[in-house]
């Protein structure tokens, strides 16, 4: 638990931005939409950041040059590919625990820095020994009871 408190909600690394959240607010924001995006790509120093918080596996990006009302995003589903060697780029690998797009898998991402791609991936986990976790902690039973439901 001292390790976890001691972690910033913002960091970089090897020229990444890594958010909790969103550039504009790492704690609490959901960067759920494209004007989101467009906030939280102007508030990043770097030209690919990493979000999280939503649980939800997107990704939205700029083009070189583009200004406010130019950025595209979407839903990044399993298997989904990404070349980002050019532009600004917000991008969200989804959740391991607690998925919320309606795909209980765990959803991870893999960032290449090297060739600059990203490749989203889905896997299936032990959902019932989670629930029984979480039930176990005290914790909602909400919380258990949606894992099997991606939502």
């Amino acid at each position: 638990m001292d390790f976890l408190r001691g972690l910033s909600p913002a960091a970089e690394r090897d020229g990444v931005g890594l958010f909790h959240a969103s550039p504009s607010d790492p704690i609490w924001e959901y960067v759920l939409s494209i004007d989101q995006a467009e906030v939280g790509m102007e508030a990043q120093a770097q030209r690919v950041g990493l979000i999280g918080h939503s649980h939800i596996s997107l990704f939205f990006t700029r083009a070189n040059g583009g200004g406010r009302g130019d950025a595209q995003g979407a839903q990044a589903g399993d298997g989904a590919g990404l070349a980002i060697e050019d532009g600004t780029w917000l991008l969200n690998p989804g959740s391991v625990g607690q998925p919320r797009d309606g795909d209980p898998r765990a959803a991870w991402m893999e960032l290449d820095t090297e060739a600059w791609t990203a490749h989203f991936h889905r896997v299936p986990y032990d959902i019932a020994t989670a629930a029984e976790t979480i039930l176990a902690a005290g914790l909602p039973s909400q919380l258990a009871e949606r894992l099997g439901f991606g939502r």
